[in-house]
């Protein structure tokens, strides 16, 4: 069974890359231990283990990446075994808060397993500890070893090596976690929301990258003063991306919606340069073109939502797939890793 930090790394990677929510907002957020939202918790990540099957994942792929979905195949495969076993052991779903300094190396990040009722919270914990102890094996003893215990209905996850927050439980802060959270009947909601040293950090950064676009600066300047940054995952025949950022204002907010039609502008023409470059990247630049048109904010008043269809994110997927698995290079088959790189997600 794979470790539930593993699980969740591996889990929203794939979430995320298949396309995601599109239905009323209702705010809540799931529920956790008191301790689990702290003063510089950041991050928010929920996964339901009970609204992910395996049918909705393979629908999902398949509008996504058409006929490049076979290369996604074995790991889509992986995760499906994992996720299954982690429910038949007992987990019901896994929330990851982050918390933390932003000019540390690495935030604190702590795992919420809620086991299902009747689920014997001793066992499943030896079986966690058990499949650590075989992966770490299989690694060379690479496996980083986790800090496990119970707490309530939750079995709290962390890496031994990893930092810990020393902030005090913030219900404040939790609250308003709770009120930017998606719907909870979706199988992925994530939820950011900057703490002030976030936000300096931030700023600071714009101030140095006086290289991008004004679009990119504006982006990332709305995203630093926003209240928070919302994203939510529905799966099956019609997967749909919609990001909400809840502004600062609303003229903050119109700026932002601005920029993101600057960069669908700048797409559109990237993808028209592309166009004239000969039959070769025709495909490429229709699909770009295609989800330049998709992008389309919405503003009510402080609000800004995006909503990209599943169907029109993944022709754009498909053709830049393999550059992001890092396949195909020179001299190698299809689905073979460049030397030096990941290899894939």
């Amino acid at each position: 069974m794979l470790k539930p930090l593993v699980f969740w790394k591996r889990g929203t990677v794939m979430l995320a890359a298949l396309a995601l929510w599109n239905s009323p907002v209702r705010a809540a957020l799931p529920e956790l231990p008191t301790s689990a939202v702290v003063a510089d918790s950041f991050l928010v990540v929920h996964v339901d283990g009970s609204k992910i099957d395996s049918a909705s994942l393979d629908q999902s792929v398949q509008v996504i990446l058409g006929p490049a979905a076979g290369s996604v195949a074995p790991k889509l495969q992986m995760f499906k075994d994992e996720l299954k076993e982690m429910t038949e052991a007992g987990a019901e779903s896994l929330t990851v808060v982050a918390s933390g300094d932003p000019k540390a190396a690495e935030p604190a990040v702590t795992g919420f397993v809620k086991l299902k009722p009747g689920t014997d919270h001793a066992a499943f914990q030896q079986k966690m500890r058990d499949e650590q102890a075989k992966e770490a094996q299989a690694a060379g003893g690479k496996t980083p070893e986790m800090d496990i215990k119970d707490d309530g209905d939750f079995v709290i996850v962390r890496d031994k090596n990893s930092p810990v927050s020393e902030a005090a439980a913030d219900p404040d802060r939790a609250k308003k976690f709770a009120a930017a959270f998606p719907e909870l009947n979706k199988p992925l909601g994530i939820v950011f929301i900057p703490t002030d040293k976030i936000r300096d950090k931030m700023k600071d950064d714009i101030s140095h990258d006086q290289g991008e676009p004004a679009w990119v600066a504006q982006i990332s300047k709305s995203v630093a003063e926003c209240q928070n940054v919302s994203l939510g995952v529905s799966l099956g025949e019609s997967p749909v991306l919609d990001l909400s950022l809840q502004g600062a204002d609303e003229e903050s907010s119109k700026k932002l919606a601005d920029a993101v039609d600057q960069a669908a502008q700048q797409l559109k023409a990237q993808a028209d340069q592309m166009k004239q470059a000969g039959v070769q990247f025709a495909a490429m630049a229709t699909s770009m073109s295609d989800l330049a048109d998709g992008l389309k904010p919405k503003q009510e008043g402080a609000k800004v939502s995006i909503e990209v269809q599943g169907k029109v994110l993944g022709p754009a997927l498909s053709n830049m797939l393999p550059m992001m698995l890092h396949t195909a290079g020179p001299g190698q088959a299809p689905g073979k890793a460049a030397p030096g790189s990941t290899g894939g997600l």
